[in-house]
């Protein structure tokens, strides 16, 4: 009986396990963009430029040393994932339950597809969805060690995505919420314990931002991306070269008809890193700054023009335009010779994932429409699941809304996190078998949780 009991138990354990299995062997050894072979290659150097996240890449290079190449890294992001994955659903539902929903949830196409590849978006996200699980467990079972680790958790989120900062204060200030329930009986009081969780996120957002400055010895100023965007949107709109005279004496063959050939609302990268010509880069802070100041003043001036484009980049990563680039067909060219090991399972994975692009699937409003549903329900709650599916809703939404004015493409990958609360929240909303846990805690011996 004993022995049924503990295999019932890690059953769940199994299931991650074996979710982890098969997309390593159907992705193996881990899928590349360009972007992931130009952290690999700062991985490899130790020369780290803050274009992008230096800590994921120093983290690369820390498990290169066991494992190399892609597939340490996928199999470090599966780990965060499925570690909370099965946390979760552990905590909602009976072992048998929770295995299936671990294999459901674990090889969904736009869970399995994305882990596929080795993105900062996808480490955001699963460091965001172990946060939440631990939070979780903390709700039901309050204990430091387990506080610790989840603000461990959002630490690597912050650290490998800046915007990943609007999607962690919602988890912290949930997280000062239940320590503020734990510690006091005055319900009143829980916006103090919110509000020290979201200062303790802004804390944690400068410390990764050192973190990261530190290992970086150069400048990109990778924040010239967006206003190089919207200006070629507007001079397109306006039929009117709207950047400024410095800059068009960069490329003399920029104007309105190059423009046109290179914009569109599905991504900036035609404009600057296509065939030339093409809109030339900044190398210079001065000239970034002044840059931003042209920017600011041409969207002020130009409303219109601005805010259709705006709409439509959203519009085409929300998969209501255009077509939306989900992951790529396999390992792009690199100069470590890493090539997709194009295995029978392979080959069947991917034509399930092209099957399923055109789908709701892989739309994003799809993920949107089902969270505004799922939010709606989870209003009968009682008070602790309640917290957490506005918490999660919240950090989706703080992430999400933001992409209106910084999107530079309508990559899928941009909107995972969103997409993965969408896919869970339905368990939370429907936990009501949440399993009850002991309350009496050493390390905080306060009043225990309990559901009005």
């Amino acid at each position: 009986m004993n022995r049924l009991r503990v295999t019932t138990t890690i059953a769940p354990w199994l299931a991650a396990l074996a979710c982890v299995v098969f997309i390593a062997s159907a992705f193996y050894p881990g899928y590349m963009s360009p972007d992931s072979v130009v952290q690999l290659r700062q991985a490899r150097t130790g020369q780290f430029d803050p274009w992008h996240p230096p800590f994921m890449a120093w983290t690369w290079r820390q498990i290169e040393r066991v494992v190399p190449g892609p597939l340490g890294m996928l199999l470090f992001h599966c780990a965060l994932f499925f570690t909370g994955l099965t946390l979760l659903m552990t905590a909602f539902l009976r072992p048998g339950y929770a295995t299936l929903a671990v294999l459901a949830v674990g090889l969904f196409p736009s869970i399995a597809g994305l882990l596929s590849t080795v993105w900062k978006d996808v480490g955001m996200a699963a460091a965001l969805l172990l946060a939440f699980a631990l939070l979780l467990r903390f709700s039901q079972r309050p204990r430091w060690s387990t506080m610790a680790l989840a603000f461990l958790a959002l630490g690597y989120a912050l650290a490998v995505r800046k915007n990943g900062v609007a999607a962690a204060v919602p988890l912290a200030a949930w997280a000062g919420f239940l320590v503020e329930r734990a510690y006091s009986s005055q319900e009143t009081r829980a916006w103090r314990g919110m509000t020290a969780g979201a200062m303790a996120a802004f804390a944690l957002f400068g410390l990764t931002s050192l973190v990261n400055r530190s290992l970086s010895k150069s400048e990109s100023f990778e924040s010239q991306a967006l206003p190089l965007y919207d200006l070629a949107a507007i001079s397109v709109a306006r039929n009117e070269l709207m950047y400024p005279d410095w800059l068009k004496q960069r490329e003399p063959r920029l104007d309105v008809a190059l423009l046109e050939s290179l914009y569109t609302p599905n991504s900036v990268s035609p404009l600057l890193w296509g065939e030339p010509p093409r809109v030339p880069m900044l190398t210079d802070a001065v000239e970034n700054a002044n840059l931003t100041k042209y920017w600011i003043t041409a969207v002020w001036r130009n409303p219109g023009p601005y805010l259709k484009h705006r709409l439509l980049v959203v519009a085409s990563m929300l998969g209501l335009y255009g077509t939306v680039y989900i992951l790529p067909s396999g390992i792009v060219s690199n100069p470590y010779g890493y090539k997709t090991a194009e295995t029978m399972l392979n080959r069947a994975t991917m034509l399930a994932l092209q099957m399923s692009e055109k789908t709701p699937v892989f739309s994003g409003w799809a993920y949107v429409v089902s969270t505004l549903l799922f939010f709606g329900l989870s209003r009968r709650l009682p008070t602790r699941l309640r917290s957490a599916a506005a918490a999660l809703v919240a950090s989706s939404a703080c992430y999400l809304g933001p992409y209106l004015v910084i999107s530079p493409s309508n990559d899928f990958r941009l909107i995972w996190w969103p997409v993965v609360v969408a896919v869970i929240l339905p368990f939370v909303v429907f936990g009501s078998s949440v399993k009850t846990s002991p309350t009496n805690v050493s390390s905080l011996p306060q009043k225990p949780l309990t559901n009005p």
